[in-house]
């Protein structure tokens, strides 16, 4: 267990600890929902038409679906890269040197 003898409120810490990671799986949900919504609309591309404005929406769309999933997906990824250095922070080991057994050469 951390050493949270410098947190005011080490119980706040753990619950809060443990709610960024739901929300984080929660927004992981509703991320792979949009993702699916878009890759949905990719598929109605014929739809779109083959007149000018249809292969502009196409190509417009292409660019923005692209730029949507890969910075949804890093938002994503991101959040969990700090939930994940969160709860080891205020649940992890209580030192790391305690885990390390090599010498130090003077």
């Amino acid at each position: 267990m951390a050493d949270l003898t410098h947190v005011p409120d080490p119980d706040g810490a753990r619950t809060a600890a443990q709610r960024l990671d739901s929300a984080v799986g929660n927004l992981q949900d509703v991320v792979t929902e949009a993702l699916n919504l878009v890759k949905s609309m990719e598929a109605q591309a014929p739809l779109f038409g083959g007149d000018e404005g249809g292969r502009k929406f196409r190509s417009n769309y292409d660019v923005s679906s692209g730029t949507i999933i890969t910075s949804a997906q890093s938002l994503v990824d991101g959040l969990g890269t700090v939930g994940s250095v969160i709860n080891k922070s205020v649940n992890g080991t209580s030192s790391t040197e305690d885990d390390n057994t090599r010498a130090i050469p003077s």
